[in-house]
């Protein structure tokens, strides 16, 4: 457990007492949260990135601390300690389409070392198969059997899609984005709450974006934010090709058959088909809007 008074005698604040023990503490200059790290790699990776990302894009984020020595991070028994600004107002995206555009394409191009360009499956186990054998006792199992074969279909256009492009290809990895309310605000100014999850394709990153768009019913404004990435982050045939491929892929089924087979009591396992299925046709909504957004942008260019 991280003892209050080692982050009193470390960091430059006063009237340090716990919020939520261990993660979030109240001080004289604000609430901070207060990150355990046992990986120091990956933190080492997290700190060149968000200094890279606050550098390229302006925009602040949750950096690295110093503490009253000028070191970033506290090495501990425990493990490697790390404390960053909390900021509790949310920023409104949906009312800033692309802005937020602009700002997630520099996201996507924004890399820590060279190394960051580096070679990595655009569909990461693209030939994994979907095992629903398990669910036959499901009672949407006929609905469940149809929706394997929809997606066997999809791996198959997947696959289509690369055929003319290497399935290893030069991209960023980045910070996943778990949510849109990462995007927070100061003054109405963004402030990016960056994970502190493994980097992933940034290709997969935008899709997850994308896809919460539609679950949170923006959809109508998807065009302005691929509009504003674009402007940053040029969806080129080789990029736009990467983004639609992460698009089609059936990512809810394979999360679903993992999240069922992993079932941890948050659920039933028809509650769990309901919300794979609501993803489903988010999926396929959202592979319409960019397939049409990307048929359109590279009309527009062939005819300027």
């Amino acid at each position: 457990m991280i003892k209050i008074e080692l982050l009193e005698r470390s960091y430059p604040f006063q009237s340090i007492r716990w919020m939520i023990e261990g993660k979030i503490m109240d001080t004289n200059k604000g609430m901070k949260a207060v990150q355990l790290w046992k990986d120091e790699d990956l933190l080492a990776w997290h700190i060149k990135w968000r200094d890279a990302l606050a550098e390229h894009t302006g925009i602040m984020t949750n950096r690295m601390i110093q503490t009253i020595t000028g070191e970033k991070v506290l090495s501990t028994d425990l493990g490697f300690i790390t404390v960053h600004d909390v900021v509790e107002e949310a920023f409104p995206i949906f009312d800033h389409p692309k802005q937020i555009g602009q700002f997630l394409g520099k996201y996507l191009a924004c890399t820590a070392t060279e190394e960051d360009d580096r070679e990595v499956p655009i569909i990461p186990d693209l030939e994994r198969d979907f095992d629903i054998r398990f669910f036959e006792d499901l009672s949407q199992w006929d609905i469940l059997q149809k929706l394997n074969l929809e997606a066997k279909k999809r791996v198959t256009k997947v696959r289509e899609l690369l055929k003319n492009h290497s399935q290893i290809v030069y991209h960023n990895i980045v910070p996943p984005i778990e949510s849109l309310i990462q995007a927070r605000s100061i003054h109405h100014q963004l402030f990016w709450e960056t994970s502190e999850k493994k980097p992933i394709s940034c290709y997969e990153a935008l899709r997850n974006v994308l896809h919460e768009w539609h679950t949170e019913g923006h959809g109508a404004k998807i065009k302005e934010v691929l509009d504003g990435i674009d402007e940053t982050f040029p969806l080129s045939e080789e990029r736009g090709t990467a983004l639609l491929a992460n698009c089609l892929y059936p990512w809810e089924l394979r999360s679903f058959v993992a999240n069922a087979l992993d079932n941890d009591g948050t659920g039933t396992m028809e509650q769990h088909f309901q919300s794979f299925a609501q993803e489903w046709d988010i999926s396929r909504q959202l592979v319409k809007d960019v397939a049409g957004w990307l048929v359109n942008s590279r009309e527009g260019v062939v005819q300027g």
